[in-house]
């Protein structure tokens, strides 16, 4: 009996490390979302993508990506940064609405609403990119929810996506910063 509970006791232990040893989750508009993927490219970008528990990258309905890009074509800016990303979803969905907002931290929020090609979903985008603490690379936090089109009304989207925005424009980008810099040290 001893034994046994030595062993649960031991077996706790170890998950409790585990458990302390994960990334803390990233917490916007009051709901926790736990980090599910990570990708480096070889050139250096990172991606990291976090869901809501219950939830996995292939059935989520609301996500969160960081991600750390060297963008030297356009000086590693935010705005440029943000503005290129504008004019893509423009040339690829031409019918999509785009807003782009520019603050004076030198960071810029821009914000779209796509339709899937099956009209089943629509997926709202908010990605904020500010600079790179090193000056060598656009960062960026990005909100996405993945909703069916008759879910919501007009009305409701619209004080949702203010909401959102809002929270977005207020995101500590040292959250982002603070992610990649623990892996490049």
């Amino acid at each position: 009996m001893r034994a046994l509970l030595s062993s649960l006791l031991l077996g706790l232990v170890f998950v409790f490390q585990a458990a302390y040893a994960e990334d803390p989750a990233v917490v916007f508009d009051g709901q926790a979302f736990q980090q599910r993927f990570e990708a480096t490219q070889p050139n250096g970008d990172r991606l990291v993508e976090f869901v809501r528990e219950g939830e996995t990258l292939e059935n989520w309905t609301r996500l969160i990506g960081f991600r750390s890009q060297q963008l030297p074509r356009v000086d590693n800016d935010a705005k440029k940064a943000a503005l290129g990303m504008a004019q893509v979803i423009k040339a690829v969905s031409p019918g999509a609405p785009v807003q782009l907002i520019v603050n004076d931290q030198n960071e810029a929020i821009l914000d779209f609403l796509l339709l899937s090609k099956d009209a089943k979903f629509m997926e709202f985008n908010i990605f904020k990119y500010a600079r790179g603490n090193d000056g060598n690379a656009v960062v960026s936090f990005q909100f996405a929810y993945r909703f069916a089109p008759s879910s919501m009304t007009p009305p409701e989207f619209a004080k949702a996506r203010n909401a959102w925005i809002n929270l977005a424009a207020s995101y500590d980008m040292n959250q982002v910063q603070a992610k990649f810099a623990k892996k490049s040290e």
